[in-house]
């Protein structure tokens, strides 16, 4: 069975000389970068967001470079990201950003998003207040919600961009908990750790660490 992500030759912020990889289905992965920039690249070519320069980018055993917008999009709905500050809207509450992309989806009723929502705060363990605009939560809460937000779409592709960086241990460890068990529930899920911190990448239990060279 071919990998369902893979990147060949591809320059990233840092890398001009170009990266390549490839991880398989059901792998909990850490690619280890050197910083932040190279972080957001990967995501952002994974998400289609930018094309490679040259090289090939590879999701699900489709080519992007040659995949429509409409493509695109269905993809995208297979997954999940979680950014450094949660990716949440600052001008909305907590519970707004949470159920945002379930009211997109249009094929829930109100009843069933609220019943989702209420689950997924209960298993994160979600202590902060539901009706705070999201800019006013600690990077932690906020990175919460931007799992649970993510846990809450299912995704076949679980990427966390820099999620652990500068928390302390037991805001690590919890999240790391969080993050391991959904990875468990789904076989062929794919759970991509982009990070530059070598401690991350051996204590998140990876089935895959993947160290780009040529910085």
């Amino acid at each position: 069975m071919p990998p369902l992500l893979s990147i060949t030759d591809v320059p990233i912020a840092g890398y001009p000389q170009g990266v390549s990889f490839t991880v398989d289905a059901g792998s909990l992965a850490v690619v280890l970068t050197y910083g932040q920039e190279a972080n957001d690249c990967i995501v952002r070519l994974l998400l289609g967001l930018i094309k490679a320069a040259r090289g090939d980018v590879s999701l699900f055993e489709v080519p992007l470079h040659s995949t429509t917008q409409r493509q695109i999009f269905q993809l995208r709905t297979r997954i999940g990201v979680v950014y450094p500050n949660g990716g949440l809207i600052a001008n909305l509450t907590a519970w707004e950003n949470l159920v945002l992309p379930l009211e997109y989806r249009g094929d829930l009723s109100a009843d069933e998003i609220s019943l989702r929502a209420e689950s997924v705060l209960l298993r994160l363990g979600y202590i902060g207040s539901v009706t705070a605009p999201s800019g006013t939560l600690s990077m932690y809460q906020r990175r919460l919600l931007g799992l649970g937000r993510a846990m809450l779409g299912d995704p076949d592709l679980m990427l966390l961009n820099g999620i652990l960086d500068g928390l302390g241990d037991s805001e690590c460890q919890n999240l790391l908990a969080l993050i391991t068990a959904f990875h468990l529930e789904k076989q062929e899920r794919i759970t991509l750790y982009c990070t530059a911190n070598l401690e991350i990448a051996t204590t998140c239990g990876a089935t895959q660490i993947i160290r780009l060279r040529g910085k």
